[in-house]
């Protein structure tokens, strides 16, 4: 997603026994379902020569399934889907699945980090950036991560847990990777009733 590179896409007139029809000179019609995802550089207008007409694909800044087709007079409407990946990360985005801990060192919350790319895609694609989760040393006391402290994402993802201790009071957690903008998320640990 985002990048200056074109996909291809190709098409061959053939006929019942799959040979090249190469006298078929007709106009093809190419249309994205999606066109969020990317733009082609010929839509219609573009003529069959020696069976064959193509046009660019080049995607836009969203990633996701671009579905696109190709139509001509006589022939079968043909359907391809190419996949905008994201771009490399540059952020992390850190969620706990709780916002509260009770402080009995038994309560547990798991914190799960996403890596994004420039304009906002998961990267889900990455199975190989570092990550750490750490609680700031300001809120050390109230909290200890007990697993995944530190870690390789994979599919774009990574998780910890974090425990509460007897104490009561916030925990900032932070997950982090060399060059990529690190990710927050706070909690609070409370004593029950």
């Amino acid at each position: 997603a985002g990048s200056d590179a074109n996909a291809r896409i190709s098409v061959l007139a053939v006929d019942q026994s799959g040979q090249p029809v190469t006298d078929y000179h007709d106009t093809a019609e190419f249309s994205a379902f999606d066109p969020l995802l990317g733009a082609l550089s010929d839509s219609g207008n573009t003529r069959f020569e020696n069976a064959s007409v193509e046009t660019l694909f080049t995607p836009s800044k969203q990633a996701g399934r671009a579905g696109i087709s190709v139509s001509a007079p006589g022939l079968a409407i043909k359907t391809i889907t190419l996949s905008v990946l994201p771009g490399a990360p540059v952020s992390i985005a850190l969620t706990i699945d709780s916002s509260v801990l009770r402080a009995d060192s038994l309560d547990t919350a798991t914190l799960a980090a996403r890596l994004y790319d420039e304009f906002g895609n998961f990267a889900n694609t990455d199975s190989a950036t570092p990550i750490t989760f750490r609680i700031t040393e300001d809120t050390q006391e109230f909290g200890t991560i007990v697993s995944g402290a530190s870690g390789t994402v994979k599919n774009g993802e990574a998780s910890a847990v974090i425990r509460g201790t007897s104490l009561t009071g916030p925990i900032h957690i932070v997950a982090s990777s060399d060059g990529l903008a690190s990710g927050a998320a706070e909690l609070s640990t409370i004593k029950p009733f």
